[in-house]
């Protein structure tokens, strides 16, 4: 079952395509029965739990241990105000280790289906209750595990906070959304998978760039692949908003053009809104608060980001490039050099033009260090050959 989980661009999107059919059908069936709102989470708990239990019963059994635990832990009312740093350090280090043991262990023993996601959701829900937020002191058991196994936010994301997950109170058509879920599913085959990664990714004129020159393949490899990360994780995310809708709940938008940004920190703001604004909540902001240092604030949040995605010295670094960038953007942007463009309307549209493309021949060239997910050693290899 692992190789369904581990090749998303191969049958596994067959896979996970025949499990959101599933979901859709049992939701549809759902519809005809009237149920109060106890009763309709547990049907959703169940729906859920059922699917995830197919897909790997073993990763199903720890995410529930971890969902009880942190429920019950929160309903001791411990207030964590004066400590939520320490808590949110030890939550992330035993996040980063679980991984990197399951890394190390041979024959992958346990998948941990969207474990990254899953265990940043449990952090924010155990943060917000430490700091008495108002909207986790009377949550109950069912209404909790409704939240923490709502099947949508399990492959992609996004990031949903507890007190974000809201009902939708007007009528959905249904129709609709199933047909923006089939072109959804469409584009991935179609546009991702053929066009970009084997027309485009996969092309003679790509591996001739390698001999020709390494500079220009970096830039066109890691653009290409950065296009195609962004088209993959927005169609899934897309996927689970409008899935979210089916079942009655409005989740977060995780991308605002990102490939529009003017500077390094915009584009933070337009990717992964959900990862990056919960990094920036519960890691940049209380570290800053904790040291007064936007430098090493940002250089922590960018480490957490990296190891969040994979525990290895290419995300690392990856990281470490990020960091730099935000650093100087930060200290550029205290120099307001750029009201002498905006002063001059012939200018600003060209300033703003050159901002974008440095900004994204940035993100993509350090995106070659971590687009090969099968094998991170490859841009080493090319970059000593």
């Amino acid at each position: 079952m692992s190789s369904f989980i581990n090749n998303p661009n191969d049958y596994g999107f067959i896979f996970y395509t025949s499990i959101f059919l599933l979901f859709i059908s049992l939701y549809e069936l759902k519809k005809k029965i009237k149920l109060n709102l106890k009763k309709e989470y547990i049907l959703n708990i169940l729906i859920s739990s059922s699917i995830i239990v197919i897909i790997d019963y073993k990763s199903y059994l720890v995410l529930l241990f971890s969902s009880l635990l942190t429920f019950t832990f929160c309903k001791l009312k411990i207030k964590l105000s004066n400590i939520l740093i320490y808590v949110t350090g030890t939550l992330i280090f035993l996040l980063v280790l679980t991984k990197y043991l399951l890394k190390i262990i041979p024959n992958e023993p346990i998948i941990l289906i969207g474990f990254s996601f899953y265990f940043f959701r449990l952090i924010s829900f155990i943060i917000e209750s430490g700091r008495r937020n108002s909207h986790y002191l009377n949550v109950n058991i069912f209404e909790f595990l409704n939240y923490s196994f709502f099947l949508p936010l399990f492959f992609a994301g996004p990031i949903q906070r507890f007190h974000d997950f809201k009902k939708i109170r007007k009528e959905i058509n249904n129709v609709k959304i199933y047909l923006i879920i089939f072109f959804l599913i469409l584009a991935k085959i179609i546009i991702v998978d053929e066009i970009i990664e084997k027309q485009i990714i996969q092309s003679e004129f790509l591996s001739n760039l390698i001999v020709y020159n390494k500079f220009y393949f970096f830039y066109f490899n890691g653009f290409s692949n950065l296009f195609k990360g962004y088209l993959d994780l927005l169609i899934y995310t897309e996927i689970s908003i409008n899935l979210s809708k089916v079942m009655g709940y409005k989740i977060t938008n995780n991308f605002n053009k990102p490939l529009l940004a003017r500077n390094i920190s915009e584009f933070w703001n337009r990717w992964h809104i959900s990862l990056s604004s919960w990094v920036k909540d519960y890691i940049n902001f209380p570290i800053f608060i904790l040291t007064h240092s936007s430098i090493f604030s940002i250089f922590l949040s960018m480490f957490i980001i990296a190891i969040w995605h994979e525990v290895n010295l290419n995300w690392v670094l990856w990281g470490l490039s990020h960091s730099i960038a935000l650093s100087l953007h930060h200290y550029y942007s205290k120099l307001n050099l750029s009201n002498f463009f905006y002063n001059h309307k012939k200018l600003t549209l060209i300033y703003k033009l050159l901002c974008n493309f440095t900004t994204i021949s940035f993100v993509a060239l350090v995106y070659n260090l971590v687009y090969n997910t099968a094998n991170y050693n490859l841009v080493w290899q090319l970059f000593i050959s």
